[in-house]
């Protein structure tokens, strides 16, 4: 009876850290990947791939075969594990080119079989270095500046988005968009509340009474 909705959602993501992922990570090098999705804290694997890959030879077509088995099963990894409806980024890291070879693959073949979670979701998969296909190769990537900035766009994005919504209905469309408590619960009452925005230091609030009285708003909202 004393837990609120907001502390049950962060024990809820605490111990599922998945839920909170909007971010997923592919290391590959050799017959060796990792697919993993990643959250502010964690770094969860979803799958660990290892095959052997036969060196090339003439007249030999067992590494391409070896290849392409490999290429598949993180195919089927990807499809199996990623929730493209909540992940914004698909970082797929490797030593040299195999990155490429490999989405190259994935478009192809998603186009091939009609994936269409795949074909709609391309647009998402950025291609960086990673020194090996071992799980502990995805921070290489995280220190990209240019990957850790798009990462970090992936987090906010959300929040962003609905704060710049805000403040444009603020200039173009004021009956719109309301703020401070009592016009917000107006706003509650008469079911006219698209989205709603709370700090997390009325959330926190040292006095209980603030904040039950936020925490009772927003889940009034979310249930309508």
């Amino acid at each position: 009876e004393c837990w609120d909705a907001i502390f049950l959602d962060r024990i809820e993501e605490a111990c599922n850290p998945e839920v909170g992922a909007e971010v997923a990570c592919i290391v590959m090098s050799g017959g060796l990947a990792h697919v993993c999705l990643v959250t502010g804290s964690v770094t969860v694997t979803k799958a660990r791939i290892d095959m052997n890959i036969p060196k090339k030879r003439t007249g030999s077509s067992g590494h391409s075969k070896a290849i392409i088995k490999f290429y598949d099963a993180i195919y089927r990894a990807i499809l199996n594990h990623i929730p493209f409806d909540k992940i914004k980024c698909v970082l797929v890291g490797s030593p040299g080119f195999q990155r490429d070879d490999f989405f190259k693959y994935l478009v192809a073949e998603s186009v091939r079989r009609d994936d269409r979670v795949l074909i709609k979701s391309k647009e998402k998969f950025v291609l960086c270095h990673a020194s090996s296909g071992h799980k502990h190769s995805i921070e290489e990537m995280f220190s990209d500046p240019n990957i850790a900035s798009r990462v970090t766009e992936t987090k906010l994005v959300k929040e962003v988005e609905a704060l710049n919504r805000f403040m444009r209905l603020l200039d173009t469309h004021p009956d719109k968009a309301y703020y401070g408590f009592g016009h917000v619960q107006k706003a509650n009452e008469e079911l006219a509340i698209d989205t709603l925005l709370i700090t997390d230091e009325l959330f926190l609030s040292s006095d209980v009474v603030t904040r039950k009285k936020y925490v009772v708003l927003f889940e009034s909202v979310r249930e309508r």
